[in-house]
């Protein structure tokens, strides 16, 4: 099992949350990103690693059971993906940077690179995308793949058109996250009591757990393990390094 990670913010946090899940579950997880290579929880690589070249480290170790492969802007224009097929890609969101590089000059032009992901999928491929980046919501209505939408309000209307038509979303509902696949809601729980989520306050963590969380479950992962993972990751210094941490120091 595979998956390409891409969009603006929110890439490496979002990896990690996947990788986290699928050791969870049980396997040998690789992956790539802007801090380096890492397998089964150890880096193998340092440095930017969140192009082609970090993919194949990670695709060449006979360790890895599943990947999760950060897909940088640059990666993509310079030297195209480093694979052909994956099960499922995500674009986290869009946001302007980046400008006037290799021809992106707009938001949509930064889009369309970014929805370059959606070319390694299948027809039994997923494609997780964020249902509050409008810029994503209007590129969606051009794309002939199967989606999957996440949101910070589980009554979103798309997200609720999308659920009556059989898709699947993952989004917040009464303080908790809601995973809905395959036609049944799982509740991976309260969102205050998840540590990304910093009781709530930091909405574009909570952004990437609901879209990690439909990652993982296109690779395998049971909703009972993804809610473990979300209970927990953040909790320890190891979990996210360099992604907002929050420190006790003598009782501050």
């Amino acid at each position: 099992p595979s998956a390409l990670v891409t969009g603006s913010n929110g890439k490496t946090t979002t990896v990690r949350l996947v990788a986290a899940m699928l050791g969870a579950g049980g396997r040998v997880a690789g992956f790539n990103c802007t801090d380096g290579v890492f397998v089964g929880g150890e880096r193998i690589e340092r440095g930017d690693y969140s192009g082609p070249a970090g993919a194949r480290r990670v695709l060449r170790d006979a360790r890895v059971q599943a990947a999760v492969l950060e897909t940088a802007r640059g990666g993509i224009l310079r030297r195209g993906l480093a694979v052909r097929r994956v099960d499922a890609a995500i674009v986290t969101n869009i946001s302007p940077d980046h400008f006037g590089e290799y021809g992106i000059h707009d938001l949509s032009d930064l889009a369309e690179a970014k929805l370059v992901v959606a070319r390694a999928l299948d027809d039994e491929g997923l494609l997780v995308l964020n249902a509050d980046d409008e810029v994503l919501v209007a590129k969606a209505a051009k794309l002939d793949t199967r989606i999957a939408w996440f949101a910070l309000d589980n009554a979103n209307p798309r997200l609720f058109a999308h659920r009556a038509a059989g898709g699947d979303t993952c989004a917040i509902a009464d303080g908790r996250l809601r995973l809905h696949v395959n036609g049944t809601t799982h509740d991976l729980g309260d969102i205050r009591a998840m540590p990304l989520a910093l009781e709530g306050a930091a909405t574009y963590n909570l952004h990437n757990l609901a879209g990690a969380a439909l990652l993982a479950s296109r690779l395998g992962v049971a909703p009972a393990v993804i809610a473990a993972v979300c209970a927990s990751f953040g909790g320890a210094r190891g979990d996210n390094p360099g992604r907002m941490e929050r420190w006790d120091i003598s009782g501050v």
